[in-house]
This record gives structure tokens, C-alpha cells and sequence, in this order.
């Protein structure tokens, strides 16, 4: 496999896996930590990926971002049904939207 292809795949993986896997670290902490405070975590993790300079990866992960937003952090949690507080669809719709645009 070409080295350009692996590092490419590569980033395409963890576009999808460090956002899941920075909501699992916060977890533990979700009832303690506001919407807010968790999206700009996220907004960060998109932000790091976009700074490598690929951007199908960054739109990527803006993309698992907000949908890791939604299943981990809006009720009912660990769920993708109900989820209509207009709240949390501005707020998810907005992390997505940003990080497309970061």
C-alpha cells in the first residue's frame, strides 16, 4: 500500500475514532460538565484534525463529532431516538457546521 494511501486511511480512522474516544474519556464526568464545555472539547479535537491539513478527515470528524455529541451527551443518553430538545439540535447542528468550516 502506498505510504500516501496508509496515512490517509489512517486519518480517515482516528476522524472517526478520537472523537468517540475523547466522549468516552468524558463520560465519568458528563453529569458535572456542561454541553457547552463538552462541545468545545470537540470543536478542539476537530480543530487538531483540520490542522493536519487533510480535510476530507476534518469534515470527517466534524461529522463523528457531532453525532458522538448527540448519542453521549443529549437525553436520552445513549440514544439516537427522542432527540428533539431544540437545544441540543442547535447545539449538535452548530458543532457540525463549525467544524465544517474550521
Amino acid at each position: 500500500m502506498p505510504r500516501d494511501l496508509a496515512k490517509g486511511l489512517t486519518a480517515l480512522l482516528a476522524a472517526v475514532a478520537v472523537p468517540l474516544a475523547v466522549c468516552l474519556l468524558l463520560l465519568p464526568v458528563r453529569a458535572i460538565l456542561s454541553d457547552t464545555n463538552a462541545v468545545l472539547i470537540l470543536m478542539l479535537v476537530v480543530a487538531a484534525v483540520a490542522a493536519l491539513g487533510n480535510r476530507g478527515a476534518a469534515a470527517l470528524t466534524a461529522l463523528s463529532a457531532a453525532v458522538w455529541y448527540v448519542f453521549f451527551f443529549t437525553t436520552p443518553y445513549e440514544s439516537f431516538t427522542r432527540f428533539n430538545n431544540s437545544d441540543d439540535i442547535v447545539t449538535a447542528g452548530l458543532l457540525l457546521v463549525v467544524g465544517l468550516a474550521v
